[in-house]
């Protein structure tokens, strides 16, 4: 008997509240003195590390883990509209990241950094613990592919065929003569930029962490 050969693509998609907040915030100085603005850069920096190091517990949190990069200076020689040179401005900054696991924790402890000017929050971000992505990841992939064996068999059964085997299975654009892809987020990749609060408390909700999978398969129906 002739073999049909069906090429379909499978989805699959999860959600789950998310579990960790990641900030990254921006401790800067600038000024005419070089020395005095290292010194308030490593300042702020040591009171950030400071905080973080008294919340960290490699579990328990809410800090689960923390790192600053060294400290950065450098300077600059503004120019006046007319041309002439304006005094050097030196600048020492140094940035640090932090992940959460207690969001009251985290929103009170970003709460109290932005209200330094001199701190500045560059980003926040959410993602699930590491053993709960691997495993959404593996139910997604699962559904994904599930659903394109339900594809494959739908589009036998409407030639009027009944066996279906799989003879190729690969992530979007490597099946060979599958045509170009679609654009997919392949894992936790809900984010939210964070401004300095107004008020003395400050509330963060996330969205959910979506995953979305997309496979390519290739079967013969006879």
């Amino acid at each position: 008997m002739t073999e049909t050969t069906i090429t379909v693509r499978g989805t699959g998609e999860g959600r789950r509240a998310a579990q960790r907040a990641i900030v990254t915030v921006r401790c800067e100085y600038a000024g005419d003195e070089r020395e005095r603005v290292v010194e308030l850069a490593a300042a702020a920096a040591t009171e950030v590390a400071a905080s973080l190091t008294e919340l960290s517990h490699p579990t328990a949190g809410p800090v689960t883990s923390w790192s600053a990069e060294r400290l950065n200076a450098w300077s600059e020689r503004p120019y006046a509209p007319d041309g002439a040179p304006r005094p050097t401005i030196h600048h020492a900054s140094v940035t640090t990241s932090a992940t959460f696991v207690d969001f009251t924790a985290f929103a009170d402890w970003v709460v109290a950094r932005a209200s330094d000017e001199a701190i500045t929050v560059e980003s926040i971000s959410w993602d699930l613990l590491p053993e709960d992505r691997e495993r959404m990841m593996g139910d997604v992939r699962g559904a994904a592919v599930a659903d394109a064996v339900s594809a494959a068999q739908v589009y036998a059964a409407a030639l009027g065929l009944s066996k279906v085997r799989a003879v190729a299975l690969a992530d979007p654009g490597l099946l060979a003569g599958s045509g170009p892809s679609p654009l997919v987020e392949r894992g936790p990749m809900a984010f939210a930029r964070a401004a300095a609060p107004a008020g003395p408390s400050l509330s963060f909700v996330p969205e959910d962490i979506v995953v979305s999978v997309v496979v390519e398969a290739r079967f013969v129906a006879e």
